[in-house]
């Protein structure tokens, strides 16, 4: 039987050091302090097969003087470890050790510590203090158990000799006569109470206190906070088991919900056990397509290899080249078994961590990401060939297609893929029989409600650096809840809807195919750029190309000569566009053929000929005006014609400058993206170097962590120009614009001198979304935005990004430093708008650039370490200087600021308009009249 000493380590039994030593006791550095000849008792635990005659005391022939003495000896040591005295055991009778508790939900923590007070002599009586349950829920609070419950637990321990109810909390010196107390057992940490700091204190100054240790990593207190935590999982079990919801104190609308969650959780698993074989057999037949082409290629080299030796052969060379091939045989043997070798050193931690990483440190689920959108480049060039060729059908069933290889093949998410074409389906469903304004909000909920469960479980599962289906679905609720907005749209009065409501309003239901191509198109279905149905409607079905040929003059046509216009493509009038010449033959040729079949039709349709004739006549007079709408005259060098024209623009060089931009942040972010981690902030390291130190590495590890967005960013808006989708038109010069998808502008942002200018070209299109789908929805048309819209967009934004509260923190931070953004814009920047302080509009502006960097790079803190300790820790080592800064800000305005300024700028001259504000100014009064 192990027996436990005082010490001040851990309560495990200590085992001696040789086999010599079996009989003595031992404190936690191996150092002897009770020799000891105890009988042996049975002892469950230990199997213990020998069982000897009744314990003997201290005082008995057993035990030599010299024992006792030694044990003496030793107590006086471990005495001198504390701050108060321990008296030395009574040695003509057994030792009475008492412990008292609570002993609530009796566990192996409290068994623990009543072996070591059973142990802690050789001859132990062990009396055991149980508080009652007044006094309990007075001192500490309420119980599990009842008092005879908890004193009945108690007697069933073997360890324990007597049981004492009605336990006083402060025991005296009355209460140790009575029961003739010699020692009192509990670790040695300070139990405060409402009358004292230690009720244990009486005890240790009599010399009668035992300490023991404490059982780390389970108490009673956890117990609870388990079953707190994991409440509606044993409320359900419970419900099951059948004990009613009276009987476990909840209400009807409680149990409906437990009931409800228990039925969703239930058609998650049966999904996922009935796709679980598909999954796996999709991914055998991969396995297989990609052995086969893995057999394919050695044998199309092994071919080459031939083709090239025989061809060497002929002039001699046949050596050199079959040097040149052992030699690229090498290279790849040794590659192959340096990797093997490497896979090999990994099994056993595979399990370990499932996040595996590359080389470079770098998460595999991100190297994914990245190669996936590069992936999508080649896929644009196809794609294009599928535009041209305007077959609609195609080009849906290539979207969806490439995303179900990613879901399935690369990332193995099969049940989000599942899980969007559900949502996907079931706003379709809605829109499609929810004529009124609320079948946008109930999509709106439900997919919002859908991301939401997806954040939780990833900020759950603390998978920060594994690619799920939360990217994915963060776009898909843009998609889906702009599309639902667009169709209400289209049911709705024009005089109803903004300029911007009516150019992407849906007057006409797509097909589900065409639905969900938008919603899996290949370029934007796993980080975005998100956009309106509309646009890829109009993508697809080439009019976003389709350019008016009365708007081109031919001096001004120079930019379309570079571009491929569409040969073949048939206007909405059939007319097929192959050049000047033929624009009256083909316009005639068709108005006739089509005047023709409408005068058989006529004619076989109706039997009044007076009615045909009637008719004939106004066909005759349509031809004319046709002929004329669709004539073109010639004024010198000016050729207007009525045809409309599609050029489809040739985005390849703007596209690989985003590509080769997204390279160049990826070689930053390799190269000095580690050495600048927010993770370092929270080391010791961090906070030991100055403040000045500290504040500039805030900086370089604010623009490192941007990297990784701008990469995604720039990568996949390049693939969306390639195929097309990035054209948004021309400008007054003639030159084409790429931005129709355009998520950051990286100079913009990093030049940006105000927080205003900073926020407009950061993530744009969520900002889009944001102002048109949540912000102005709830602001009638003409009127201005109140506070509950400001602050619902403010909600839908924060739930969009996810519950960490560090997401929180930065955006709560946002709206004080907007806020003091309008106050300097309103009334420091006139002062260098005037004529006597213009010299210094070059120092506002710097001043303005430092401090928005700064003071945004201070704020994402939390943003990028995500939860509430690490944020203000990182906050707090910077002494939340730029909260400081914000504050002292406010309240020098609040004190007058604004009126100072408003004197210095009447000492100035006045402020003078920029053209910027003139611009403004003449846009409102446009729109007003």
């Amino acid at each position: 039987m192990e027996v436990y000493i005082l010490g001040k380590d851990n309560n495990t039994p200590l085992t001696p050091s040789s086999p010599n030593s079996s009989n003595k006791f031992y404190t936690n550095n191996d150092s002897e302090i009770l020799p000891t000849k105890r009988p042996k008792v049975k002892d469950n635990d230990d199997n213990d097969d020998e069982i000897t005659s009744s314990p003997t005391s201290l005082f008995s022939p057993n035990i030599s003087d010299a024992d006792i003495t030694e044990i003496e000896k030793n107590i006086i040591q471990l005495s001198e470890q504390y701050s108060f005295k321990i008296n030395p055991p009574p040695t003509d009778r057994p030792v009475r050790i008492y412990c008292d508790g609570i002993y609530d939900l009796f566990h192996f923590g409290h068994a623990k510590s009543l072996r070591q007070a059973k142990n802690s002599f050789p001859n132990v009586t062990l009396l055991v203090g149980v508080c009652d349950d007044e006094t309990t829920h007075k001192k500490k609070g309420k119980t599990v158990l009842n008092e005879y419950e908890r004193a009945e637990s108690l007697r069933h321990c073997k360890w324990v000799d007597e049981v004492i109810e009605h336990a006083p909390w402060t025991i005296d010196q009355e209460f140790l006569n009575l029961h003739r107390i010699d020692y009192v057992a509990h670790d040695d940490i300070p139990y405060a109470s409402e009358d004292c700091s230690d009720v244990y204190a009486f005890v240790k100054s009599q010399g009668k206190f035992l300490p023991t240790q404490r059982t780390e990593g389970v108490s009673t207190s956890d117990l609870i906070t388990r079953i707190v935590r994991d409440y509606d999982q044993y409320v359900r079990r419970n419900l099951e088991r059948g004990v009613s919801a009276k009987e476990l104190n909840i209400g009807f609308l409680k149990e409906k919900e437990i009931h409800m969650k228990k039925s969703i959780s239930d058609i998650k698993t049966s999904i996922h056990q009935n796709w679980h074989g598909t999954r796996v057999e999709l991914s055998n037949n991969f396995s297989e397509l990609k052995h086969d082409l893995a057999q394919t290629f050695t044998e199309w080299e092994e071919r080459s290899q031939e083709f090239v030796r025989g061809f060497a052969g002929k002039f001699g060379a046949e050596s050199v080249v079959d040097k040149i091939f052992r030699r690229r045989s090498r290279g790849t043997l040794a590659s192959g078994s340096e990797i093997t070798e490497e896979e090999s050193n990994r099994n056993g931690s595979s399990e370990e961590d499932p996040l595996l990483r590359s080389r470079s440190g770098v998460a595999l689920d991100h190297l994914k990401v990245v190669f996936t959108l590069i992936l999508t480049y080649p896929l644009a060039l196809i794609y294009k060939n599928l535009i041209i060729s305007n077959n609609q059908s195609f080009k849906h069933l290539f979207s969806i297609s490439y995303a179900i290889f990613v879901f399935f093949a690369i990332f193995d998410l099969t049940e989000a893929f599942y899980g969007m074409l559900l949502s996907s389906l079931l706003t379709y469903v809605i829109m499609y029989n929810v004529k009124g304004v609320w079948g946008p909000r109930i999509v709106f909920l439900c997919v919002l409600g859908q991301l939401s469960f997806s954040h939780i479980s990833r900020q759950y599962e603390d998978s920060s650096d594994k690619f799920d289906s939360t990217g994915p679905l963060m776009v898909l609720v843009i998609k889906l809840t702009s599309f639902a907005f667009s169709v209400y749209d289209g049911r709705r009065p024009s005089h109803e809807l903004s300029p911007d409501q009516k150019l992407n309003s849906i007057q006409v239901m797509p097909s589900i195919l065409e639905f969900l191509g938008y919603v899996y198109f290949f370029g934007g279905f796993m980080i975005g750029p998100a956009f309106n149905f509309m646009e890829y409607r109009q993508f697809v079905n080439l009019e976003m190309f389709r350019i008016e040929s009365e708007c081109l003059i031919n001096g001004d046509i120079k930019h379309l000569q570079p571009q491929k216009s569409i040969n073949g493509i048939n206007n909405n009038n059939n007319i097929i566009i192959k050049g000047e010449e033929n624009i009256q033959t083909n316009v005639q040729t068709n108005v006739q053929t089509n005047v023709q079949a409408n005068i058989q039709t006529n004619n076989i349709q109706t039997n009044n000929i007076q009615t045909n004739n009637i008719q004939t006549n106004n066909i005759q007079t349509n031809i004319q005006t046709n002929i004329q709408t669709f004539a073109y005259k010639k004024n010198d060098d000016e050729i207007i014609s009525k045809i409309p024209k599609y050029y489809f623009p040739n985005g390849f060089i703007p596209a690989m400058s985003k590509f080769l931009n997204g390279l160049f942040c990826i070689a930053c972010m390799i190269s000095i993206g580690n050495k600048y981690s927010f993770d370092w902030t929270l080391s010791e390291e961090f906070k030991s170097i100055s403040f000045l130190d500290r504040f500039l590495y805030i900086q370089m590890a604010a623009l490192c962590a941007r990297f990784k967005y701008y990469i995604v960013w720039l990568i996949a808006e390049g693939a969306c120009i390639l195929s097309g989708l990035g054209f948004n038109g021309y400008d007054e010069k003639g030159c084409i614009k790429w931005d129709r998808v355009t998520n950051i502008e990286i100079v913009a942002y990093e030049l940006a001198d105000n927080i205003r200018s900073l926020l407009e070209t950061w993530n744009k299109k969520t900002n889009q979304w944001l102002k048109n789908y949540v912000y102005l929805r709830l602001t009638p048309l003409g009127k201005k935005p109140t506070f509950f819209s400001t602050f619902t967009t403010f909600v839908t934004s924060a739930i969009w990004h996810g519950f960490y509260p560090g997401y929180y923190l930065t955006f709560v931070s946002g709206a004080f430093v907007q806020s003091l953004h309008r106050k300097l814009r309103r009334h420091v920047r006139p002062i260098v708008l005037t004529p006597r302080f213009a010299h210094l509009k070059f120092l506002y502006d710097f001043l303005g650039w430092l401090a928005t960097q700064s003071i945004i790079n201070y704020l994402v803190i939390p943003f990028n370490l995500l939860t509430l300790k690490n944020s203000l820790y990182v906050w707090s080592n910077l002494y939340f200087c730029g909260h400081l800064a914000i504050l002292f800000s406010h309240i020098a305005f609040f004190l007058g600021a604004g009126i100072v300024c408003k004197k210095i700028v009447s000492v100035g001259g006045g402020s003078v308009e920029t053209e910027e504000v003139m611009v403004k100014k003449k846009k409102i009064f446009i729109s007003k009249h």
